[in-house]
């Protein structure tokens, strides 16, 4: 998650009235061919010839990004990232209309700004709860495999008796025990729901994120899944949790976690498991799949998806075919040696290469490109629920849920398969599944679904 760092510029050659006139927070929507961003540009002045600025794109999820050069020239407002290649430069036409362009890995885009409404400043977050709850929460601290401390926190419904449980895993990259994303806390919305309906709910944040310990930058799907066993074999222990009906929960990636804690659990299984959105596909083949849904729904034809699949294909294949981390990035290098060559923008192959490199050349992915989903489904040995948005263009439904019902019906494992309407990877109600539109749903969570999650724990006796 970006956070807010203001980095303080001197300024020289411009004047205080010239600042306070850019001042305040502006908004406006970038059109990027077909899809359209919005934009949030904050300006202040900190004083004397000092001038700040940083953005928010809620399409991305990014807020308070910090611009590192901030100055106005000749009545324009510069703002710089240039590790990022990012500039935006802005002239006032009038008090409240600010014209600029946004500039970044060499184009331009033109962008009117209108100063932001209050009401803009935070999303809408209707389902997100607030004290007093009708339960208890407690501070739940475990140790990982590798002796590292994770915390996060237990709601346990009121009373004296004994609950029954769930482990919330959260998916792909940092993750707090709220499974933050883009102004959302889907993992508190239904912790929360959980909760009030009889369930005791552990939520925690993920190995070096928050406040637990360890690395993320090191860890794999692996590692994640062992901690979520670890925390399993401390959560059976609690004095109001009935340690025969304590199961996972895995969203997205997670639902890969879960897989790996189930195996870990070996011979003492979780009373249940439910796969969110989890792949039931080879990390290639969801990866492809994933990226022709999203690149459908934002208007690309048919050619240009071909053109993109092509181009990315070559460097899974290419990270499949390594032995070894080193020799996989040997091979990617060897590749876009080969590309540079007939190259005639040296510049743009460059910022490729290295998009590939941060994205690709990981401990993380390595594990995952192998990771064999079809033998992590055939060790579950306890009923399972299988959950899928259908217009989930991140692990697409039909696609996804088909492997687990196949497999745990001839393992004659007690499975049931939900899919519904309208909504998202997130479970949130929408028209068309597009990533870019999580952030201004008002939707965290679809109660339909956390109704249904709530009901196959209970029924779990």
């Amino acid at each position: 998650m970006f956070r807010i760092i203001y980095l303080l510029v001197l300024i020289c050659g411009f004047t205080d009235l010239l600042a306070q006139s850019f001042q305040g927070s502006w908004t406006g929507t970038l059109k990027v061919g077909i899809q359209e961003l919005k934009l949030q540009i904050h300006v202040d002045s900190t004083g004397p010839h000092q001038v700040i600025a940083n953005f928010d794109s809620p399409n991305q999820g990014a807020f308070g990004v910090p611009f590192s050069d901030v100055r106005i020239r000749n009545g324009v407002l510069l703002c710089r990232i240039s590790e990022a290649d990012i500039t935006f430069q802005a002239e006032l036409i009038a008090e409240d209309d600010m014209e600029g362009r946004w500039i970044q890995g060499g184009q331009s885009f033109p962008i009117s700004l209108k100063p932001m409404l209050e009401s803009e400043a935070k999303p809408i977050r209707p389902q997100e709860p607030k004290p007093p709850f009708p339960y208890r929460e407690e501070t739940f601290m475990f140790l990982s495999d590798q002796g590292d401390t994770l915390r996060g926190t237990l709601t346990i419904p009121n009373g004296r008796k004994r609950f029954p449980a769930v482990v919330l895993i959260t998916g792909s990259g940092p993750q707090d025990r709220n499974s933050e994303i883009l102004g959302h806390k889907p993992f508190l919305v239904l912790a929360d729901y959980l909760t009030r309906s009889g369930i005791a709910v552990l939520r925690y944040d993920e190995r070096g994120v928050g406040e637990s310990g360890g690395s993320f930058e090191t860890a794999t799907t692996e590692d994640f899944g062992k901690d979520a066993a670890s925390a399993y074999r401390s959560l059976i222990k609690h004095k109001r949790v009935d340690k025969k009906r304590v199961g996972f929960f895995g969203h997205s990636e997670g639902g890969w976690s879960a897989l790996i804690a189930n195996n870990e659990l070996g011979s003492s299984p979780p009373a249940f498991l439910i796969m969110a959105a989890a792949s039931g596909l080879p990390a290639k083949d969801l990866l492809l799949l994933q990226r022709d849904r999203i690149e459908t729904v934002q208007g690309l034809s048919k050619r240009q998806r071909e053109k993109s699949r092509q181009e990315v294909e070559v460097y899974f294949d290419l990270f499949l075919e390594a032995n070894s981390l080193e020799e996989a990035q040997q091979k990617i290098e060897g590749h876009f040696a080969k590309l540079a060559q007939s190259s005639t923008d040296a510049e743009a192959l460059r910022k490729q290469h290295d998009l590939v490199a941060r994205s690709m050349l990981t401990p993380w992915f390595y594990f995952f490109m192998r990771y064999d989903v079809n033998e992590g489904i055939r060790n579950i040995s306890s009923p399972t629920l299988v959950i899928n948005g259908k217009l989930d263009t991140q692990v697409p439904a039909e696609e996804n849920t088909r492997t687990f019902r196949r497999i745990l019906q001839q393992n004659l494992i007690p499975v049931e398969v939900k899919l519904y309407d309208n909504l998202n990877h997130l479970f949130q109600t929408c028209t068309d599944g597009d990533p870019l539109k999580y952030a201004s749903n008002e939707e965290t969570f679809s109660e339909v679904v956390m109704q249904d999650i709530a009901e196959f724990i209970l029924n779990r006796k």
